[in-house]
């Protein structure tokens, strides 16, 4: 168990999450210049695997109607209505930060701010790695999120003692 005030990185990555977030809104640009693109981190671009995985989608991505069955149309619907309520909530970090805070607090209680860096490190890098693979862009920390999930059933399966009460 380390101490109380070893317990930083969770909240500043938390943090770092939620000025990038309003920084975009302010420039849109932003998201352009520090999304994962595969081929452009390819031709040097490397700073996109970091600042990546602390930008925040500003909406949901609307699938295109052309080629929805009648079937589709209403879960399409359902769709641009989230859409919609995602440009004023904002849906994508609120979820990533929650989640980042309730496995972050819990990983770096127990493994200290140094272990919990690595697997920061270590997430993003995969996460990156993974859309790379896909050919897809990302935003979004939810493969650090993914990661702090990860090491916390680690956790729960290896030493649950160790674990506070309530999450066992």
């Amino acid at each position: 168990l380390h101490s109380g005030s070893h317990r930083w990185v969770t909240g500043s990555v938390v943090l770092i999450c939620i000025l990038f977030h309003v920084l975009q809104i302010r420039d849109a640009y932003l998201t352009e210049v520090g999304m994962f693109v595969g081929e452009l981190v390819g031709q040097g671009e490397w700073w996109r695997v970091l600042t990546s995985q602390f930008l925040h989608q500003l909406g949901l991505p609307l699938p295109s109607s052309a080629d929805s069955t009648l079937g589709q149309l209403w879960l399409f619907g359902m769709w641009q209505a989230l859409g919609r309520a995602a440009a004023v909530v904002p849906i994508h970090i609120a979820l990533n930060s929650a989640l980042a805070m309730l496995f972050g607090y819990l990983v770096e209680l127990q493994l200290g701010a140094r272990r919990t860096l690595v697997i920061l490190g270590a997430a993003g890098l995969c996460a990156a790695c993974g859309s790379g693979l896909a050919n897809e862009q990302m935003v979004g920390a939810s493969g650090l999120v993914l990661g702090l999930a990860g090491a916390a059933l680690a956790l729960e399966l290896q030493m649950p003692e160790r674990l506070p009460a309530p999450w066992r």
